[in-house]
């Protein structure tokens, strides 16, 4: 069965307007997911949790470990500026992937932080960064 998702991204304005910039973009909306195994065969609204039915998973059983995975895209105009992926809150631990390298790790929940991707772009072409969330 396949569904189809046609929604509003949520939570696409800039969490700091004070501070928008116009090469900002947010990664909110669907990404692939899977419980356990790196499967991606289960599709989740971001930034809602599995848990709740408006990720569209709606799932309360418990697991040790969920991938998210996406894909995204840094125009070339960009190459000279550092590349920052912004994470508001992941629960508890969180290792961070672009293009098949782990560029980071971070742990403790409902806590923001940052990760400088710079290194790791192809700028103008399709980048993919994966989460390991336990």
């Amino acid at each position: 069965m396949e569904v189809c998702y046609m929604v509003k991204i949520p939570r696409s304005e800039h969490p700091r307007p004070n501070f928008q910039r116009s090469s900002w973009q947010s990664l909110n909306g669907l990404w692939d997911f899977s419980f356990d195994a790196p499967l991606f065969d289960k599709k989740i609204l971001v930034p809602f949790v599995f848990e709740s039915s408006l990720s569209g998973i709606d799932e309360t059983d418990f697991h040790d470990i969920v991938w998210y995975k996406r894909t995204f895209s840094v125009p070339e105009v960009y190459k000279n500026q550092r590349t920052l992926l912004h994470f508001g809150a992941v629960d508890y631990g969180c290792t961070v992937m672009v293009n098949g390298k782990t560029v980071s790790f971070h742990e403790g929940g409902q806590v923001s932080f940052v990760v400088d991707i710079t290194g790791e772009i192809m700028f103008g072409k399709e980048n993919e960064v994966i989460l390991r969330v336990f």
